[in-house]
């Protein structure tokens, strides 16, 4: 399941920044703004594989991750924990 993950910033309109991170199948994590303004609702802002990142596979994920701070933390299939910064 996708988790909301809310910016200290604030857009043009005074708003504040919405994300969501979504962890798929094939190790795969996206994080999406929300934004209204955008025609189906998000952009894509960024994505990482993680079983490209540590040269492995068998990183799926099929829990939500937490958020904690800056920090989305996702366990895997394969018995990793993946603590993973938002900048």
């Amino acid at each position: 399941s996708p988790v909301a993950v809310y910016s200290d910033r604030k857009d043009a309109s005074g708003k504040t920044i919405a994300y969501l991170v979504q962890c798929e199948i094939g190790g795969v994590i996206v994080l999406l703004r929300v934004d209204g303004a955008y025609e189906n609702g998000y952009t894509e802002v960024d994505k990482l594989n993680v079983n490209d990142e540590i040269g492995e596979t068998g990183n799926n994920f099929e829990a939500t991750p937490a958020i904690y701070g800056n920090t989305i933390v996702i366990a895997s299939r394969s018995d990793h924990v993946f603590f993973i910064t938002i900048k």
